[in-house]
């Protein structure tokens, strides 16, 4: 049986092992003896976002409010709260530019969203959010040291202005969906 571990092997084995008058130390160091028993492999864990806590990280669970105190409206209310600079096409540049290109090669045809929460007083990028989504995703397997990159390069050269309609907020969220192909 390929796999199968010393203590599932002895609860099966059990019985037998009791008739032979053979118990649990004496059963261990025969499959020792004979190599027998299965080196254990390291458990990769594989999260779904990288949220890189530090203490400079505030927004991450705030609720976002009016700095007036009254509720957001979802509908009815204007949605502009930034004019985007370039659009996302920038964004997406600068986010594939800070991936080497074996990472690209892992990441191809994955999905992963960057939330990008801004001051909507000086229109620059606070904290950086990604999110990946399923689990087995390429981005997954991407270091955290290069998602440390990204958003510091996205803090640095990322700039926002701010309408009026964002300056009433507390902070701005904003979601980039990011696919790459090739």
């Amino acid at each position: 049986m390929p796999r199968i571990g010393f203590r599932k092997l002895y609860h099966i084995l059990h019985t037998p092992l009791q008739e032979m008058k053979v118990g649990r130390d004496k059963f261990l160091s025969i499959l020792k003896a004979n190599h027998m028993l299965i080196k254990p492999q390291r458990s990769y864990r594989i999260t779904r976002s990288v949220l890189l806590y530090r203490k400079s990280n505030t927004l991450t669970f705030t609720e976002q409010v009016k700095k007036d105190g009254s509720p957001i409206l979802v509908d009815g209310e204007p949605q502009k709260v930034v004019s985007t600079p370039e659009d996302f096409k920038r964004l997406f540049l600068t986010i594939t530019d800070c991936l080497t290109a074996e990472e690209k090669n892992r990441a191809k045809g994955d999905r992963m969203i960057v939330s990008l929460f801004i001051s909507p007083n000086t229109g620059t990028v606070m904290e950086v959010n990604f999110s990946m989504y399923p689990s087995n995703n390429g981005f997954c397997t991407i270091p955290p040291e290069r998602y440390y990159q990204i958003e510091q390069t996205l803090k640095q050269n990322i700039k926002y202005t701010v309408t009026d309609n964002g300056k009433k907020y507390n902070y701005i969220l904003i979601w980039i969906p990011v696919k790459i192909f090739n």
